[in-house]
């Protein structure tokens, strides 16, 4: 499908999608110079979607990708999963690293959250209690 097509079924703008081409986030086939998008294309769009999401940034979600894409390639040469940890051993730290650091992002969010639930919840009380005096 060509670029128009898969941004209006992705819900991602063209201007994204040629930028996700250009740092080779998401890299279509080309037809006749035409971007032309598959149905692999639609699912990595909703795993960049999901991760972007979970406030992944582009670079995080590379990494993620290269790794997945090595996973792939190793495990095609009849490698087991302990021998492929043991060859990546470099790039599973740096995704350990990484996971690590979005998880205490977002123990920092929900502590924020919980704290402006608190604000808000007095505020409605403060406004609640000047209702009942008017």
């Amino acid at each position: 499908m060509l670029i128009s097509e898969f941004a209006e079924k992705t819900g991602i703008g063209i201007d994204t999608l040629r930028y996700y081409d250009n740092i080779g986030l998401l890299v279509p086939a080309r037809k006749n110079g035409n971007r032309c998008y598959t149905e692999e294309d639609l699912k990595k769009a909703k795993e960049i979607d999901y991760l972007k999401s979970l406030r992944f940034t582009l670079d995080e979600i590379q990494v993620i990708f290269v790794l997945d894409d090595k996973m792939e390639k190793w495990l095609d040469k009849g490698l087991s999963e302990s021998e492929i940890i043991k060859k990546e051993k470099d790039t599973f730290q740096s995704m350990k690293d990484m996971l690590k650091k979005k998880q205490q992002e977002i123990i920092e969010e929900e502590q924020k959250i919980k704290k402006a639930k608190t604000l808000l919840a007095e505020i409605q009380e403060k406004l609640a209690s000047f209702e009942r005096e008017e």
